[in-house]
């Protein structure tokens, strides 16, 4: 009887160490997943303070180029833009009668 005692003390505490271990990689299999998930974490972070700052960096582009193109569509602007082509400007207007034929021959 003494020695199955003995025995059976044996195999508890093997199951102690064995539970021992398993608890120790358990907790730093769970330390490594919340490291990456941190360091995920992290990097989505520096990712997204960056696309702010292109976003912003683009939005001001282009309320300077809304500002180039209302000063380009400017009357003044077209104006002088008109001269340089040296066309005549239009006295009489006329328009031709819409037919009720077509112009256009098929082949």
């Amino acid at each position: 009887m003494v020695i199955y005692y003995k025995s059976a003390k044996v195999k508890i505490s093997r199951g102690k160490i064995n539970l021992g271990i398993m608890v120790v990689l358990a907790v730093f299999l769970l330390g490594i997943i919340y490291f990456v998930q941190i360091n995920k974490n992290i990097t989505q972070t520096y990712q997204l303070i960056s696309y702010k700052g292109e976003i912003k960096r683009i939005s001001e582009e282009n309320k300077k180029l809304q500002v180039e193109v209302a000063r380009a569509k400017s009357l003044p602007t077209l104006k002088k833009a008109i001269e340089g082509l040296n066309m005549e400007q239009v006295v009489n207007l006329e328009y031709l009668d819409k037919l009720d034929k077509q112009m256009a021959i098929k082949n």
